[in-house]
């Protein structure tokens, strides 16, 4: 279950996602759970859930999922990047691949929302990964392979650093969707058979 909230004040971000999470929580049944926060910022849910929470601007959302359905999720939101970040972005978060695929959209799509999309994928992605790897992941180290913008979806390249943790193979499915000024993602590690 998803649950946003809108706010106006950046210093309630922090307070804004742990009320979307209180909140997903209550909506798949748990009620008098409270969402801890470990030594490293990360959240601490409940036994037997798995969840990602983001916040951002003026924008906060949380999902969480019985970890019998996922091994684990991530979601970001970011507000689409003005012109003057694109070039960090590229620079200092995408890898050679990445960047020739951005240029590929180019036309299409407009450059601020590509790039806001690589680097919230990236998000995603890490906040699923980290759960489960317990190891703090530089840009490059995640690599997104492809946006399919009929669908919403992506696919993401199975990076080293990911596979030596993980025994490789395909990481998950990962969804986009640009609302506004906002790019929203998430991506989901399917439960362990």
């Amino acid at each position: 279950m998803v649950r946003p909230v809108v706010y106006e004040s950046r210093r309630l971000e922090f307070i804004c996602g742990r009320l979307c999470a209180q909140r997903a929580l209550q909506d798949i049944g748990i009620h008098d759970a409270e969402v801890q926060v470990a030594h490293d910022g990360s959240p601490i849910w409940p036994t037997g859930v798995v969840g990602s929470i983001s916040h951002t601007d003026t924008f906060a959302a949380a999902a969480v999922v019985s970890s019998t359905e996922l091994r684990s999720i991530g979601v970001d939101s970011e507000k689409i990047v003005e012109r003057q970040s694109v070039d960090t972005i590229r620079q200092e978060c995408l890898t050679t691949r990445e960047d020739a695929q951005l240029q590929s959209y180019l036309g299409a799509y407009d450059i601020c929302v590509l790039c806001t999309l690589f680097f919230s994928a990236k998000e995603s992605v890490w906040k699923a990964l980290y759960p489960v790897t317990q190891e703090f992941l530089e840009f490059r180290d995640v690599e997104i392979a492809a946006f399919d913008f009929s669908t919403g979806n992506f696919r993401e390249s199975n990076s080293p650093v990911a596979s030596e943790s993980l025994d490789a193979g395909h990481l998950g499915v990962g969804r986009f969707r640009v609302s506004g000024s906002f790019v929203h993602t998430s991506f989901e590690m399917e439960a362990e058979p």
